[in-house]
């Protein structure tokens, strides 16, 4: 067998419903009986950084304290289906079997082995949950074993929420699925935390489109370079117990994909912003939560936009959200690690109030302007007199005449 976890949600992968609160609490110690031999790897935490906007947590559904949680219960996807044999059968056979890139989780480390999740139950409250294997080429043992809370990667925080056993119990959860959201628990927990090798270096992101890889039987296959889902399958003439067929391992390369790219998109953890009037905003890890439910208490709910944006119904004062909450592990020595399905939480918002708008009204006193015509001036050009001065004529006075010389005689008369 495999790890199992729970959770539930709608996705673009499928539909799913329900959804459970956890407390955003201090750490609780549960009890996991672990039965068989589980061959598994473990998926690292490393929790990516929370956005700054505060939020209020509502009611939560924290794990019963000291509860033994019994695992072993069986595999927790839907069964494979053969266009040639019909449903498979046999004890594994009917669950998908195969090795991830060159890891093969079996005794002997390279022939296929179940690559699912398992259901696990409380023997407190019944309550059913899904487990994911957490850590690789580890045996489980018969014991009752602690669970604490813990810190995941934060795009696993957002897969093992969404994927959960309500979404398993609705027929979504497919063999390829299955595998895959194991899969990617092995690359995101089991190598970054144990120093597994199960994806060494590879990224899931690049799997888009990935071909069925050539699966080599036995021991050679470990140094075979393998990438994606491998395993016995029809085409390559496998009739055993452990057939496949490439369309399965085609769909469950696929399935891993997509799941990494919606789970990098919606890692937690998640905060609701109320600080906006006009509506509530829903941001992530990585930025704004697109296609996600908000529930007002007046008017109907709606879904985020791309900017996380949900606009404030009339009348409505209260907004919240389901989101991914609290992840809990057994990490038992000598004993695989198990991670139980991340349970949720509820975010609140209440609604801002509209700035109060001020109106000033300044009245200004008339003033009286008092205007002065001073009468036109009227500029007379100069008269300029001319005074001509004319000297009179200077008068040349006659020489006075000698006086007659008597005896000159006088002139002759005549007449």
């Amino acid at each position: 067998m495999t790890c199992v976890r729970t959770r539930s949600g709608n996705s673009p992968l499928g539909d799913g419903s329900g959804s459970r609160g956890v407390a955003a609490a201090p750490r609780k110690r549960l009890q996991l009986f672990a039965s068989g031999l589980t061959m598994c790897l473990l998926a690292a935490g490393l929790m990516l950084a929370t956005p700054g906007n505060a939020q209020d947590l509502g009611a939560t559904n924290d794990l019963p304290a000291d509860d033994n949680w019994f695992g072993g219960l069986g595999p927790a996807t839907e069964l494979l289906t053969s266009p040639q044999w019909g449903p498979n059968t046999g004890d594994d056979a009917k669950q998908f079997t195969g090795c991830v890139n060159d890891y093969c989780p079996s005794a002997s480390g390279f022939d296929p082995g179940g690559i699912h999740p398992f259901l696990i139950e409380s023997s407190t409250t019944g309550e059913t949950q899904l487990g994911w294997c957490s850590q690789s080429n580890i045996v489980t043992v018969d014991d009752p074993l602690p669970y604490n809370e813990v810190s995941v990667d934060g795009r696993l925080q957002y897969l093992l929420w969404r994927y959960d056993y309500d979404y398993y119990l609705n027929g979504n959860m497919s063999a390829a699925k299955g595998a895959a959201l194991q899969a990617l628990v092995w690359a995101w927990r089991s190598d970054p935390q144990t120093g597994s090798t199960v994806f060494a270096g590879q990224d899931p992101l690049n799997w888009n489109n990935l071909a069925v890889d050539t699966y080599v039987s036995g021991e050679a296959g470990l140094t075979a370079g393998r990438v994606g889902f491998t395993g016995e399958t029809v085409e390559n003439g496998e009739t055993g117990s452990l057939w496949m067929e490439d369309e399965d391992l085609l769909a469950a390369n696929q399935a891993t994909y997509d799941f990494a790219v919606e789970a990098t998109a919606k890692a937690g953890p998640w905060t609701l912003d109320d600080s906006d009037p006009a509506g509530v905003t829903l941001t992530g890890a990585n930025g704004a939560i697109s296609g996600e439910s908000v529930t007002f208490d007046v008017g109907d709910a709606a879904t985020t936009d791309a900017n996380g944006f949900a606009a404030w119904p009339e009348g409505a004062t209260t907004a919240s959200v389901e989101a991914p909450g609290n992840a809990y592990e057994t990490q038992p020595t000598g004993s695989q690690n198990i991670l139980m399905s991340v349970f949720g939480t509820t975010l609140n918002g209440a609604r801002a109030a509209e700035p109060t708008t001020t109106t000033t009204t300044t009245t200004v006193a008339p003033t009286t302007t008092t205007i002065v015509i001073a009468p036109p001036s009227t500029t007379v050009a100069p008269t300029t007199t001319t005074t001509i001065i004319v000297a009179p004529p200077e008068l040349e006075m006659p020489e006075p005449s000698e006086p007659a010389d008597p005896t000159v005689a006088p002139p002759a008369f005549t007449g």
